[in-house]
């Protein structure tokens, strides 16, 4: 799963970059230009979606602590799963790394943070989304 991922990610980017080294957005870039502009929206994304993962386990940790806030715990989790991919989109970075990036941080260090009953329901919910998307696409 992951490196599928991340070779969609980085065919991405390098799309990106070479519409711009070849003249299409307007500006034109050198190759080296085009080699820095790959590595800051690779590199960009991947610390948009760290910087996410690790503001919502620190949310959570902090703000949220013992509260058991069920269906505020929950939003977060969906706000903080889509965020990710919306700054770097606008920032014409990859989306997809950046989701990547902060799944995994969420996995780690988001969960344990989670009240027992959010944990239950954000599976479930994920789970469930996940299963639709598949029929969705493959059925």
């Amino acid at each position: 799963f992951g490196e599928s991922v991340v070779n969609d990610a980085v065919s991405i980017v390098l799309f990106e970059t070479f519409l711009r080294l070849f003249y299409i957005r307007g500006e034109h870039l050198l190759v080296s230009q085009a080699a820095w502009s790959f590595v800051w929206a690779f590199l960009g994304s991947i610390a948009i979606g760290v910087v996410c993962g690790l503001a919502l386990a620190l949310i959570l940790k902090h703000i949220f602590a013992g509260t058991q806030e069920l269906a505020v715990e929950v939003t977060l989790m969906a706000i903080f799963a889509y965020l990710p991919y919306v700054l770097a989109a606008s920032l014409h970075m990859s989306g997809i790394m950046a989701i990547l990036s902060a799944g995994i941080i969420m996995a780690h260090y988001t969960q344990h943070n989670l009240s027992h009953g959010a944990r239950v329901v954000t599976h479930g919910m994920s789970r469930t989304l996940a299963f639709f998307c598949e029929t969705f696409l493959f059925a």
